[in-house]
Order: C-alpha cells, then structure tokens, then sequence
C-alpha cells in the first residue's frame, strides 16, 4: 500500500498489452485449415480489380515528360515560346498518338527515357491524364497566386497532400480521391477495401457514411516494449 501506485499500474497495463489477448507475434505457424474470408456475408458481384497508387514524392517536370507534337501547331507553337530553351527536340521524345480523343494535339511526344511508359500506352495498359491539378481558379506567375489561391502552391508537403485529397473546394473535406471511388464502387453493388502503407491513409478515406474499410501498413519495424518503465 505504501509503494508507488503510478509505477504499478503503468507495469500492470504493459503487462495487459503484453498479453495474448493484445500481442500478436511475427511466427508463422500453419494451421492446416483454409482461411475464411471475412467482411461481406454475401459473394462478390464483381471480378477482382485493384488500384494501385504509388506517390513518388518529388517535382515533375510534366512539361518535359508529355510534350504537345502534331495536330495542334498553335499548341505546339505556345510551348516552344514558353519553354524556350527548355523545351524537349523532337529528337528526345518518343511518338504516341491521340487521335480520336478530346485532346487538342493527335500526337505527343513521351521523354525518350520513360519507352516503358510509352510502350504500356501503345498497349493500353497505361494513360496520362493531362491539365489536371488542385488550383481553384485559373492563375499564372504574374497573378497574387499566393491571395487568389485556396492551397499552398509550391509547397511540397501541401501540394503532397492535395495530391492524397483532391479537393481543393473542400467539399469533401477529411476524404481522399481514392475513398471517394470506393464509394462510388460500393453504391454499385462492389465489394471495396483498400490499404495504405506509411501512413498515406487520406488517400484511401472516403466518406464516414460507406465506411470502406481501410488498412494502413508502417514501413517501420514494431516498437519494442519497454522493459523498464518509468
């Protein structure tokens, strides 16, 4: 009774969370049984599909990875003037087409080191969404973007995180484009879940009314408990 009772019930709560009911280890054992999918009483209406997002977390110069090229001289004409001496040779670029889309050019022109991504595209595999962005009002250097703008422009990390939410209106504010699909797909009749790793969890949130479930996995390893408390 008369010994430090802080102490005591901070080593009785490690010891609950140390606990079998609490503590899961990294042993794999195998059980011999087949493992019950869980979460949805009903079967799938779908085929599977994923999504898979992958944030490089850096700049790019987008201008110089899809260039305008053919079909659009007046394009092509506004790029060369605004890129001056900055601007890709048609030298550098590998030929993709567009013909039959909205675009305004028929052709583009993908950075020669990205073949990967153009020979994905030419199989259908891959596309560029192009002119997309998180500003609410047409804006350009000369303008007070830093007044006429709802985000943070040329941050990083904001322009990181508008890139998780994209919803510069905050209309859904808390949610990510990514959550936002899967709840589209789950009023489609779709079974959805998602994981994030590293904390990206924005991304795949969408809203509280559909409840997707979601995961987020740490790049980290475990913490180890504290042996000694203090």
């Amino acid at each position: 009774n008369g010994g430090d009772k802080a102490k005591a019930i901070r080593i009785a709560q490690q010891l609950i969370t140390s606990s079998p009911e609490f503590h899961g280890t990294g042993l794999a054992r195998k059980g011999g049984t087949e493992r019950v999918l869980t979460g949805y009483t009903e079967p799938p209406q779908h085929e599977y599909k994923a999504i898979v997002y992958l944030m490089m977390v850096g700049g790019c110069d987008s201008f110089n990875m899809l260039v305008p090229q053919s079909g659009c001289s007046t394009t092509v004409s506004d790029y060369n003037r605004e890129r001056g001496a900055h601007k890709m040779l048609s030298s550098d670029l590998l030929s993709i087409s567009a013909t039959g889309s909205s675009q305004p050019c028929s052709g583009f022109g993908v950075h020669k080191e990205l073949s990967v991504v153009r020979d994905l595209y030419q199989t259908s595999q891959a596309t560029f969404i192009a002119n997309a962005g998180v500003l609410t009002k047409p804006l350009t250097k000369h303008d007070d973007w830093m007044r006429e703008s709802r985000v943070q422009l040329f941050a990083h990390n904001h322009m990181q995180t508008e890139n998780y939410a994209v919803d510069p209106l905050r209309e859904k504010s808390g949610s990510g484009v990514a959550g936002r699909i899967l709840d589209v797909l789950r009023r489609q009749g779709y079974h959805t879940s998602a994981n994030a790793v590293d904390d990206k969890s924005l991304f795949v949130k969408g809203t509280p009314y559909y409840n997707n479930p979601s995961w987020t996995v740490s790049t980290g390893s475990p913490y180890v408990l504290d042996r000694f408390s203090s």
